[in-house]
């Protein structure tokens, strides 16, 4: 009887797949990401992907076949466009290990700048 592994992984190992999917173009194989969800290479996992569904429903990815027969994953909101930058800052914030009195200090800050700028700009017209 072969006991199947639930893979169970937290909002880190969220951080370091989404970043590892991102850095590469929002397009990975099964066996790029199975270091990071603990999986043992034997036999019977080169033929299963199922360990790879709990990425997929996480970062919305989606199964592809390319010409050469492989499957692909892609994950289209990991992919870096130009409108989606702000989106990856905003990622890369929640993976910080920052506080969330922290965090709000930085956005508090940020707010405080852009209406400097708008003061700023005004006063200098």
């Amino acid at each position: 009887m072969v006991s199947k592994k639930k893979y169970i992984y937290t909002i880190d190992d969220d951080c370091f797949i989404g970043q590892y999917i991102s850095s590469n173009g929002g397009v990975v194989t099964a066996e790029e990401l199975a270091p990071y969800l603990d999986v043992e290479s034997t036999g019977a996992t080169t033929n299963d992907d199922s360990y790879i569904l709990p990425v997929l429903l996480r970062f919305d990815g989606q199964p592809e076949i390319d010409e050469e027969g492989n499957i692909l994953y892609r994950f289209p909101s990991l992919q870096r466009t130009t409108s989606s930058q702000l989106l990856y800052g905003y990622f890369f914030l929640l993976c910080s290990k920052t506080s969330t009195l922290e965090r709000a200090m930085v956005i508090g800050l940020g707010g405080l700048n852009l209406f400097g700028i708008i003061i700023l700009g005004t006063m200098l017209k």
